[in-house]
């Protein structure tokens, strides 16, 4: 009888820690300069949906676009390294004209930030006006969060090369048709 106790609380055990999730932490560095773009006068406190404070300006950001596999609760930790930073979670895309839009949470040091499984837009910014720095989070969570960066948005200049590109492909056509029917 004793055996099979031990066997049964053994095979409990087992399916506890299955069951249980893993946590899973990343960090998540990255680095303002004066050449990025500005958040005009406004920054991130902590809150969940948002908390935008708006003073000052300008405010240097830039933008990671983050995969979230599994819903949970993601805790978020400012590493000062050296600087203090402030970061807006997007669901979708970010407009620094309409900051409120899609704000899901914003993080200023630390904050548990409770996520559903899809695509974020983070916005990783400076705390402190006009401030250029190295920055630093932590993110801990039920799964790893993939980071990847924003796909580019074309020039002016890159869209008059597609625009040039297609009117040749177009001519290159129109010629090949006319030779057929003549």
């Amino acid at each position: 009888m004793q055996k099979i106790l031990k066997i049964a609380a053994l095979l409990i055990g087992m399916a506890v820690s299955a069951a249980a999730s893993p946590v899973m932490a990343q960090v998540l560095p990255y680095s303002l300069a004066n050449t990025d773009p500005t958040l005009p006068t406004y920054h991130f406190d902590s809150g969940q949906p948002c908390s935008i404070h708006t003073t000052g300006g300008p405010y240097y950001y830039r933008l990671v676009t983050a995969t979230v596999s599994t819903a949970g609760v993601y805790t978020f930790v400012d590493n000062f390294t050296p600087g203090d930073a402030s970061l807006g979670v997007y669901s979708g895309a970010f407009n620094a004209a309409t900051p409120a839009t899609n704000c899901v949470a914003t993080v200023d040091d630390n904050q548990n930030v409770t996520l559903s499984a899809g695509i974020y837009t983070f916005v990783l910014a400076s705390f402190s006006t006009a401030e250029t720095s190295t920055y630093q989070y932590t993110i801990t969570g039920p799964a790893a969060v993939v980071f990847s960066a924003p796909a580019p948005v074309p020039t002016m200049s890159e869209w008059a090369m597609i625009l040039f590109g297609l009117l040749l492909v177009g001519g290159a056509a129109v010629m090949i048709q006319r030779r057929r029917l003549a």
